[in-house]
């Protein structure tokens, strides 16, 4: 089943899971800014994340769907509203996917 677009990401996948042995996770400040890095072992890539995509990494434990980590992080963020958030989710989730970093639970 392909993921073409943000709603697809939306409607159709149930939990997202990060845990793969492959892809380490870390934050720190680089320049007076919080940065997440996520590195893929296999590949030798490493993606440095600024803004929301460090604490929606966070959030990713296989056991939230999309619309649950949008609502969490809509909660910690003061002054993000939860279609901003839902969108940053569902943005963070998508070019996760293409990086083949996370996985994915679709609904049956």
């Amino acid at each position: 089943m392909a993921i073409h677009t943000k709603q697809d990401v939306i409607e159709r996948i149930v939990y997202v899971k990060k845990e793969m042995p492959e892809v380490l996770f870390r934050e720190e400040i680089l320049n007076g800014e919080s940065v997440a890095i996520i590195y893929d072992s296999i590949t030798k890539t490493m993606f440095h994340v600024k803004g929301n995509g460090g604490a929606i990494w966070k959030l990713l434990d296989g056991r939230r769907t999309i619309r649950m980590v949008s609502e969490d992080l809509a909660r910690a963020s003061p002054g993000l509203d939860e279609s901003d958030a839902l969108a940053d989710v569902t943005r963070f989730v998508v070019q996760l996917g293409e990086q083949r970093l996370i996985r994915f639970a679709y609904e049956v």
